[in-house]
């Protein structure tokens, strides 16, 4: 008993350093079973950073539509204005009148026509006749091509004014054929059916 107790520390020994020998074997188990998962570990890192450049690339790409999108929206807005729903005779008779006053045109007329359906949109013709010079009119077209609302000059013609050529500038009776257009909201709504 005496020698064993004599080797006591030994057995303490050879136990603590089996106990260590141990521990340390697992841990090196543990190094090796994480090693191994490194490459799946790394291949799914990558996956995930592909994910997140396709999400960055989604939402820039949205962003470019959203500025497409309003982009486009203000140009149908513009289209909007310049094609309203409606023709309203007397605001463009109104116009005509009143661009005829601020140039000094005397004896303006304007009658409206008749309204043509061409599918999406609608033309209705007005028929000007003014007395002025050939100044006053070019500058009446030039003022009529800078309305907001789309106006087509279909035709004009000039004649001479043999009753009043008092003045410096040659006095002549013109006869200008103007086009109004208008969008045709229902024809939009058969082509959604459609």
């Amino acid at each position: 008993m005496e020698k064993l107790l004599k080797n006591l520390w030994l057995i303490f020994a050879i136990y603590f350093s089996y106990s260590q020998y141990s521990n340390w074997e697992e841990g090196q188990n543990l190094i090796s079973a994480q090693r191994d998962r490194l490459p799946a570990i790394e291949g799914s890192i990558t996956r995930e950073r592909k994910k997140w450049k396709k999400i960055q690339q989604f939402k820039k790409d949205l962003k470019n539509a959203q500025t497409e999108f309003d982009q486009a929206n203000k140009k149908f807005e513009e289209i909007k204005r310049k094609l309203p729903e409606k023709i309203n005779n007397s605001a463009v008779i109104s116009l005509l009148k009143n661009i005829s006053k601020d140039i000094n045109i005397k004896s303006s007329q304007t009658a409206p026509g008749s309204e043509l359906n061409k599918g999406f949109y609608s033309v209705k013709s007005f028929k000007y006749n003014a007395s002025g010079t050939y100044l006053q009119f070019l500058i009446f077209l030039e003022k009529i091509s800078k309305q907001e609302r789309v106006y087509n000059v279909k035709g004009v013609s000039f004649k001479a004014n043999r009753k009043s050529n008092k003045g410096r500038f040659q006095k002549v009776d013109a006869e200008i054929d103007l086009e109004v257009y208008r969008y045709n909201k229902e024809k939009e709504k058969l082509g959604d059916e459609s």
